[in-house]
């Protein structure tokens, strides 16, 4: 089938807020294990590294939802997910586009029946020596990590770390030097500057992707907490998400040549900084502090902007809740 593309977020408000964006996700999860299957996605561990694992109850689902950008650690998965579609189960598995390709490559068409792929648009991967490097220090007593909370609604996400003291660490991504440094593509892996999977035309059968243009392009469907944007590839992925139930979800058919364009990580790679290599290498010698500063934060005329403009976004969310059409 052609790829079609739809707006859409969850009924349930505590679902959603809890989601990166529109919480399909755990929508397309809930039917999977509705029906007595297994869900698989990226998930933290005790260390707070990033690692694939496998849910068959939807009480666990909170553990795969929400952005992590980190590269996710697959160990078994794939053996795993054999196991379980030779006996006949149904399976969903959540990942990048390239992991999702190297899933397919592995099982083979017979093998893949039972099986929902669900990828993102992704903007690269974050090397897990960044990772590692910037929460060094903070590693005792965390009690939870969100990359993408929501305490200013969807478009102004705060990385945000909660302690087991009930402390909690929190900045939007226009303040964190994590998420700066993701976003001006310093942490990437190197195979993210030429991604070979890139495109609206995907072996998954549903791409999820935020839906950045939706207060323009279809503002009836806008709202604060976040709007997802599917593109759906196959007959399988389309049967999936009608079977959600009206009551828990509100979508909307859009353009897919519109979508595509508020979200540029579905069709391009991130551009390579002239510095990253020095910036990945530094961190073995220095502080992840220290790193920033000396490659990534050295314009302090575009530091000021970005602090000016996370307020911005703050003050607008606010207008936005008291009524105001507020675009940023």
């Amino acid at each position: 089938m052609e790829t079609k593309a739809f707006s859409a977020y969850a009924q349930n408000k505590e679902l959603h807020e809890q989601s990166s964006s529109g919480g399909v996700f755990s929508l397309l999860a809930i039917e999977i294990l509705k029906q007595g299957g297994i869900v698989f996605g990226a998930a933290f561990d005790e260390h707070w590294n990033v690692q694939h694992m496998c849910i068959d109850r939807i009480d666990k689902l909170p553990l795969l939802r929400g952005s992590k950008y980190v590269q996710s650690i697959l160990g078994s998965t794939f053996k795993e997910i054999r196991f379980y579609l030779l006996r006949g189960k149904k399976v969903l598995f959540c990942g990048t586009p390239c992991q999702v390709n190297g899933l397919l490559s592995y099982l083979g068409k017979e093998l893949c029946v039972n099986l929902l792929t669900v990828d993102f648009a992704c903007h690269g991967v974050p090397s897990f020596k960044v990772w590692q490097s910037y929460i060094g220090k903070m590693l005792c007593n965390i009690e939870s990590i969100s990359f993408r909370n929501k305490r200013f609604g969807w478009k102004t996400y705060s990385l945000q770390v909660v302690y087991t003291s009930n402390k909690t660490v929190s900045s939007i991504f226009t303040h964190d030097m994590f998420m700066q440094a993701f976003i001006k593509n310093y942490t990437l892996r190197p195979s993210c500057y030429n991604c070979v999977v890139k495109g609206v035309n995907r072996v998954s059968d549903i791409t999820l992707a935020d839906y950045w243009g939706v207060s323009k392009y279809s503002p009836k469907m806008n709202h604060l907490q976040g709007v997802s944007l599917l593109l759906v590839h196959s007959i399988k992925g389309m049967k999936v998400l009608n079977s959600i139930p009206p009551s828990e979800i509100i979508i909307n058919e859009e353009t897919l040549e519109t979508c595509v364009t508020m979200n540029s990580s579905i069709i391009k790679s991130s551009v390579k900084p002239q510095h990253r290599d020095e910036f990945m290498s530094s961190l073995d010698s220095m502080l992840f502090t220290e790193s920033y500063k000396k490659y990534v934060s050295h314009n302090k005329i575009e530091d000021l902007k970005l602090y000016i403009k996370g307020y911005v976004k703050i003050c607008a969310y606010y207008l936005n809740r008291i009524g105001l059409n507020v675009r940023t």
